[in-house]
């Protein structure tokens, strides 16, 4: 029985097809943690800018209290 030795070409091929999954992985997987972090940025930036908005309002009222009709 004759036993098979892969060429060197089936070898190279190899290799390079685990290679470009690994580097489909590590793309995905910096895309989708980009996303994440910019959600998070853009999350943080919307609840700053309620809680001025907030703030502001807070403020109107409380001069609109304070001045005599």
């Amino acid at each position: 029985m004759e036993t098979y030795a892969p060429a060197t070409s089936d070898v190279l091929c190899i290799a390079i097809g685990i290679g470009l999954l690994v580097w489909c992985s590590l793309a995905v997987y910096t895309a989708s943690r980009s996303d994440r972090l910019h959600q998070e940025h853009s999350m943080a930036s919307l609840q700053r800018s309620m809680e001025d908005s907030l703030r502001t309002l807070r403020l109107r009222r409380a001069m609109k209290r304070s001045i005599p009709e």
